[in-house]
């Protein structure tokens, strides 16, 4: 069976050599507290959120740190997704806590995450979860953004029973595994896209 793990990462960044060197100014608020004079500018020696090249440094700093740590058993039975500060990793239940167990040799993260039958995981606006066969036994994955319109019918007040102005076919709008076809083509593809408006 595949296991698959979602972390989200919180790594500090260095800036690289050879970089300007940020200067802040603080927060006004503190500066009218008392806490720092107005004239005091700190300069930032890791990645800080708003500088236009901190995500470009956060980024070829993970990289360069998961180059030198990922094993040829992860790269051979494994995923690993990073994207920002989130990771997900799909192989083999050992592989993964590898993996994992790196990750958070490495850098701060939260708590892990499992993706399984009644707790699904969410990244990227997506969730995943375990599919199990009638007996209980383990079938897949499911991939769907089922949360993700729930949240936003919610922040919307859409209640579940209102009526919708888009036509569509309720066939259409399922998310039962057993109403999505085995296999897609690019055909299929373009055609979604077309009734779709994309």
């Amino acid at each position: 069976m595949v296991h698959v793990q979602r972390r989200r990462l919180q790594t500090r960044a260095p800036i690289p050599e050879r970089s300007f060197l940020d200067a802040i100014k603080p927060p006004s608020a503190l500066v009218r507290a008392g806490f720092l004079s107005a004239d005091e500018v700190w300069i930032a020696l890791a990645a800080v959120y708003g500088f236009r090249s901190s995500p470009r440094w956060r980024s070829n700093y993970r990289t360069d740190m998961m180059k030198t740590a990922i094993t040829q058993q992860a790269v051979k039975e494994s995923y690993v997704a990073v994207y920002v500060d989130e990771y997900l990793v799909a192989g083999p239940r050992n592989v993964c806590d590898d993996v994992h167990n790196w990750f958070s040799s490495t850098w701060q993260t939260t708590e892990i995450q499992h993706a399984t039958a009644e707790s699904p995981l969410r990244i990227l606006g997506m969730q995943m979860k375990v599919v199990t066969k009638d007996e209980g036994q383990f079938d897949g994955y499911s991939v769907d953004q089922e949360g993700c319109i729930k949240e936003t019918f919610h922040h919307h007040n859409i209640g579940e029973k209102q009526m919708s102005t888009i036509v569509a076919p309720k066939e259409s709008m399922s998310l039962d595994p057993i109403t999505i076809p085995e296999a897609y083509d690019e055909k299929d593809a373009k055609k979604t896209q077309s009734s779709t408006s994309e």
